[in-house]
């Protein structure tokens, strides 16, 4: 399984990406899930009757009261939950696996990281991560008393040049110009980000180790006799 992080500013075009991303990693081979991190927030708000469709405004203040509550007793909480499903799709993998079925690898896309400890979730995952910057195109409502929330500190601080946080990312692309040149960004860098092709930074060393620990992974699962199967805007950190 691989993950891909995607981080940047609201409205930054995040999602655009993850699309993109998913239709070439599906002609590459890949079974693509995109997976936010707010999604296990809004399974909340669903399960208690709260319909983004049909009551947006109790929809919206449900996940910006519950998400936050639940951040301040545990900053990890949200991060937990997604690991959650993200080691689901896991094993979902490895049991296509054993059963001899095509195109089993799972890519799971993250389009909302806006938290240092998302970013260290992706660490320890592996994950490719990637930062989205709009250059110099200007975004709507720049102005916008939201973008003061806290779920943008970390992008707003990297865009005004806060260096050590941009080093967290592998890439960084910058998104200013039409949707077919984001398009062929992507078709271009899809075969890095998906691992299919090594990065400039490429280690051996270390991709040996990763492999050896995916091996040593995969055979421990297969000595298990039981198996368990367990939009850009995320109303999780800020309004629309």
């Amino acid at each position: 399984m691989e993950l891909v992080i995607i981080s940047g500013i609201a409205r930054v075009g995040k999602t655009a990406l993850a699309n993109l991303l998913a239709k070439e990693a599906f002609n590459l081979g890949f079974k693509p899930i995109i997976l936010p991190f707010a999604g296990p927030l809004k399974d909340e708000a669903c399960a208690r009757g709260f319909n983004k469709k049909d009551s947006p405004s109790k929809y919206r203040e449900f996940c910006q009261v519950h998400g936050a509550l639940k951040r301040e007793i545990d900053p990890n909480y949200w991060v937990k939950k997604f690991e959650d499903k993200l080691m689901a799709i896991y094993e979902a993998e490895l049991k296509d696996l054993k059963e001899g079925l095509a195109y089993w690898q799972r890519i799971v896309i993250a389009d909302d990281c806006r938290y240092e400890n998302e970013l260290s979730l992706g660490k320890k995952h592996k994950a490719c991560t990637i930062f989205v910057s709009p250059g110099n195109r200007p975004l709507e409502d720049m102005r916008g008393k939201w973008r003061q929330h806290h779920s943008e500190s970390m992008a707003t601080d990297i865009e005004d040049g806060d260096n050590d946080l941009l080093s967290l990312f592998r890439y960084v692309i910058t998104n200013d110009g039409t949707e077919d040149d984001l398009s062929y960004q992507v078709e271009s860098l899809a075969p890095l980000w998906t691992g299919l092709q090594a990065s400039p930074n490429y280690n051996k060393k270390e991709a040996r180790l990763a492999m050896q620990e995916l091996v040593d992974l995969f055979l421990d699962d297969l000595l298990e006799s039981d198996y368990n199967e367990e939009d850009e805007e995320d109303d999780y950190y800020s309004p629309e």
